[in-house]
């Protein structure tokens, strides 16, 4: 368990605290005795000084001992210097130890000696010529604290007798005390400042490193944005899960978010992180209680769940997965649709080791992108070759993007009122020699997922001005942009050096965005429109209706033409409602002067029904096929030769509009 850098300091300081404060108390404690020590050997010398005085001042004191008279002239002395020498009582025993003279009382003294009173008094002069005590007050009538003091009486190195002293130290000890506390508390203060000013300074440097260790090992183990267990930690749970007891109930999901690039290239990189963080929130409520999530990077995130019993509770875990992820969130105030595509793989079948369990996982992923997205796969050794042709594909694209060996194809788009080519739009083509021909709709998403949709997109920007060159002055060319192409700060510019090298006329260049790209007027998006136009280029809003269909784009972007989805013009002649729909499409765009082209007429009824609704332009199966810019060379030839015939043709197929 890991202690918190706030609770180290606290339990450090909370240490030099006590630590203090038993210094303190010690030396206070130590007082007492330093101020009794100090006192006995005040009251010793004082002692000694009386007792040398009353012999040397009564010189009628004689060798064998005291006398009466002596004994009163001693003690009238004594009584005299009571004030000055500050004692509060006085004793004289005789050399026998009788006690002669005690100052406290005027009773008979018969009896007492100083062996009665003072007991261990003759050993400890025998032993040290001196007895000393210091005590508190036993009586209400003594000092509240005194100190007692026996000394031999000698004359001519004879002992005549002793004298007992007693001090009042009660004021004396208090002054002492208080100076004693005075000086202890000074010292005591300067150690201390001496002490916890660089001892604060440690703390504090040794706080700062402890949060900075604690953070490091918090980003070793975390994911920085989410707050979620990092690639390693998550791996290294996984590890630790399938060695022990409850590996049994094992299984593991990656998943991976559909919308993702779009979001962040239409709404940002901040858009991008909150959607991060959001998912993040969902998938923990999600996985609360039934094992761990972690962010392996990117938009992929990867649950351990711990209690997958069976096949079936792991179905039913990621379709809870898909289900919560499938909720629109809103982000930078935009409301947005986000889905995700999940794989699972549960130990023993998929996988018994780390690497296999995760590498089924990562099939069954593909395998659910490749369904449509938006849904679960539960690997399937079949899973396998799905995923090996994707990994092949992302190498050929690769290939091609290195090597040139991407192609165009393109196919005519006519006047439906006069059967005239006006343009062509120009198709991405894959051929390889081992896969055959590899479809944009399989490739393109890959190549988006492998970060070389912008190498492509440049590519074929440039070839398709190239191509442009080519044709007829009279005819234009269309090219698809990608979302993540307008999240580059440099497309308008790559498309002006593009015109400039094949030095066409911009207005000749339609090129076609998708309403995807319009969710949220963000920074840049209108800006590179507005830049676009200003370019003389023309605007196409493709495959409208298929997505969010806002009206408003119609007006707040400067279009020249919409495209009506394939599903619409497939549609028409089976589903009323949908050729209601697509009359009011072409009939809002007549009215904001915006040209209409339906893709993907197959049938003479399909172009019937959209030359009756009013739509201008047209392409599709019915018409021509993608073809090479060689095909298409000699089909315009022929169209042309055909136009200049002397009757009109008579199978409708469309002509070549003349050259002026």
């Amino acid at each position: 368990m890991t202690t918190a850098p706030g609770l180290k300091s606290t339990y450090r300081l909370s240490a030099v605290a006590i630590g203090a404060l038993l210094f303190a108390g010690v030396a206070f404690l130590l007082i007492g005795s330093f101020v009794d020590g100090l006192m006995r050997d005040e009251a010793a010398a004082r002692a000694k000084t009386l007792a040398e005085n009353v012999v040397s001042r009564h010189a009628d004191v004689s060798e064998s001992g005291l006398n009466t008279e002596s004994l009163s002239k001693a003690g009238t002395w004594l009584e005299q210097s009571r004030g000055h020498g500050n004692f509060w009582r006085y004793q004289i025993f005789d050399a026998r130890g009788a006690l002669a003279i005690d100052s406290q009382t005027s009773a008979p003294l018969v009896g007492q000696s100083l062996k009665s009173l003072h007991p261990d008094a003759v050993d400890n002069i025998n032993l040290s010529g001196i007895h000393m005590e210091t005590r508190t007050g036993l009586t209400g009538h003594e000092p509240a604290y005194l100190s007692e003091t026996i000394v031999p009486l000698t004359n001519g190195g004879n002992r005549i007798g002793f004298l007992g002293l007693t001090i009042d130290e009660t004021s004396h000890r208090t002054v002492i005390q208080e100076r004693a506390r005075m000086l202890l508390v000074m010292f005591v203060g300067i150690v201390l400042l001496a002490f916890i000013i660089p001892a604060a300074g440690l703390l504090r440097r040794t706080h700062q490193k402890e949060v900075a260790e604690d953070k490091l090992s918090y980003l070793a183990y975390h994911d920085t944005l989410t707050g979620l267990k990092n690639r390693h930690a998550i791996t290294q749970f996984l590890i630790s899960t399938l060695a022990s007891a409850k590996a049994e109930s094992v299984a593991v999901h990656i998943v991976d978010l559909d919308n993702f690039k779009t979001i962040n290239d239409t709404l940002g990189h901040d858009a991008g992180d909150e959607c991060l963080i959001e998912v993040a929130s969902r998938l923990t409520q999600v996985a609360d209680g039934h094992g761990l999530i972690g962010r392996l990077g990117g938009d992929e995130f990867l649950i351990v769940q711990t209690d997958a019993t069976s096949r079936e509770l792991a179905e039913k875990f990621a379709r809870r997965i898909v289900k919560e992820l499938s909720k629109p969130s809103t982000l930078s105030g935009t409301l947005v649709d986000t889905g995700a595509s999940v794989g699972t793989a549960r130990y023993p079948d998929d996988g018994k080791r780390t690497a296999d369990l995760m590498k089924s996982a990562d099939t069954a992923l593909y395998a659910a992108k490749n369904a449509g997205r938006r849904c679960f796969r539960l690997f399937k050794p079949e899973y396998d070759e799905s995923l090996r042709r994707r990994r092949m594909i992302e190498s050929k694209v690769r290939q091609a993007l290195d090597s040139d060996g991407f192609t165009q194809m393109f196919q005519p788009i006519i006047n439906m009122e006069t059967k005239v080519v006006e343009s062509v739009e120009s198709l991405l083509r894959l051929h390889d020699p081992e896969l055959g021909q590899i479809s944009p709709s399989e490739f393109i998403p890959i190549a988006e997922e492998a970060g070389l949709i912008e190498g492509i997109g440049d590519w074929v920007i440039f070839e398709s001005c190239r191509m442009l060159a080519l044709l007829p002055a009279h005819l234009s060319l269309s090219l698809n942009l990608s979302p993540v192409q307008f999240g580059r700060g440099d497309l308008v510019s790559t498309i002006a050096k593009a015109i400039t090298q094949a030095q066409v006329n911009p207005r000749r260049l339609e090129l076609e965005i998708t309403e995807s790209l319009l969710i949220k007027d963000s920074d840049g998006v209108f800006d590179k429109i507005e830049r676009l136009k200003a370019l003389g280029c023309s605007l196409v809003l493709d495959d409208f209706g298929s997505g969010y269909s806002s009206l408003s784009y119609l007006w707040r972007f400067p279009f020249d033409k919409i495209k009506v989805d394939r599903d619409f013009v497939a549609s028409l002649a089976k589903n009323p409602e949908v050729a209601a729909i697509t009359e009011v499409i072409i009939d809002l765009a007549r009215k904001l002067k915006m040209g209409v082209t339906a893709e993907g007429v197959e049938t003479i009824e399909q172009e019937n029904l959209l030359r009756l609704l009013g739509c201008n332009q047209a392409q599709g199966y019915y018409y021509a096929r993608p073809m090479a810019m060689a095909e298409l060379t000699a089909y315009l030839l022929r169209e042309q030769l055909a136009q200049q015939g002397p009757q009109l043709p008579k199978d409708g197929k469309p002509r070549l509009v003349k050259s002026s």
